[in-house]
């Protein structure tokens, strides 16, 4: 069984998801590059997210918060394990995964998945929500 991380941002006002990526081997500084490139594409659509509320995951480094609040952004870190404070993240990653991931045939025979408690950690930005998480498919 493999592992993936999926790292995205959740623009709250809008409702809109931007992938950032995917990885089996996420580290600082390719997150804080994938979260240059979302404020990239963000800025050239004329769009300033204003709050970023985030996880402690140890993916997300103090460089990750540098380049938020070197953009005018606040960073804002969830309570320790509380999954109800990035709510928005949580419920559309398991919605991808219930709906996407959990029907793609395998090589292997396919198992009921477990229902969606994900306790990744998870990152998000109001205005935009940003998450890293892991996916796990056989």
């Amino acid at each position: 069984m493999r592992r993936f991380y999926a790292f995205f941002f959740i623009e709250l006002e809008r409702r809109r998801v931007h992938m950032a990526g995917t990885t089996a081997h996420p580290n600082g500084a390719r997150v804080t590059q994938q979260a240059r490139t979302i404020l990239d594409t963000l800025s050239n659509q004329g769009r300033r997210p204003r709050i970023l509320i985030r996880d402690r995951d140890i993916k997300l480094t103090k460089a990750f918060d540098a380049l938020f609040r070197s953009e005018g952004i606040s960073v804002i870190h969830t309570p320790i394990a509380a999954p109800k404070a990035k709510a928005h993240a949580e419920r559309w990653f398991c919605s991808v995964r219930r709906e996407c991931l959990d029907r793609i045939p395998t090589s292997h025979a396919v198992t009921p998945s477990a229902p969606c408690t994900s306790t990744s950690p998870t990152p998000t930005l109001t205005d935009c929500t940003v998450r890293c998480s892991s996916i796990r498919r056989s």
